[in-house]
């Protein structure tokens, strides 16, 4: 992989990674995986309409997980009201082959309580010794979706896993996380019912 340093003459849209994992974006599938403090050209993968409606890109910049930056002043991701820097010069993009058509999956990186989102299917969560992390699940229906949540952190925090309203996970109301890379996989399996896999 080639490293490009210095201002492109093209406009670029740029991402960088500032949280300490890997992040996809589950709606821009031709994006590459972003390792931690790694800018990518989002414009090399996807158009800017497609930039402008990606719903993860959205969340990961709500959330700070990444920084979004610009070349030009014609960009619009500033609608997602982030600050946007008007260039990427003297950064360092690293230059990924496209990975053609393959599906990523949405990966989601939280350390705070969060709500699971229709997209998402694998949620890291990074406790503290302060905090414990809740997760709360949405109502089960039957769909046959399969979620992960896994505690990558190795504090005393717990990661708790709650069924919305009454659901129940096997049977219980509750799930709980509790040493580092500890996971949970779980299935939709009918109304009122999530099964740990």
């Amino acid at each position: 992989m080639g490293i490009i340093v210095g201002k492109s003459n093209r406009e670029q849209w740029s991402i960088k990674n500032v949280s300490s994992g890997s992040i996809s974006i589950g709606d821009l599938p031709k994006c590459p995986v972003v390792g931690p403090n790694k800018i990518v050209d989002l414009l090399r993968y996807h158009t800017k309409e497609e930039i402008n409606q990606s719903i993860y890109l959205k969340r990961l910049i709500d959330r700070r997980t990444v920084k979004a930056m610009k070349t030009s002043d014609s960009v619009e991701l500033d609608s997602y009201d982030v600050k946007v820097y008007e260039s990427v010069e003297g950064n360092e993009i690293e230059d990924f082959a496209p990975s053609g058509e393959a599906v990523v999956e949405a990966k989601v990186l939280i350390s705070d309580n969060y709500s699971v989102q229709s997209t998402d299917k694998n949620i890291y969560v990074t406790a503290t010794a302060e905090n414990n992390i809740t997760v709360t699940l949405p109502a089960s229906t039957g769909s046959g979706r399969v979620l992960t949540i896994k505690k990558i952190d190795d504090t005393i925090g717990t990661v708790i896993i709650e069924g919305n309203g009454s659901d129940t996970l096997d049977g219980e109301l509750n799930q709980t996380l509790i040493i580092e890379h500890e996971s949970i996989t779980i299935q939709d399996v009918s109304t009122g019912n999530w099964y740990i896999n």
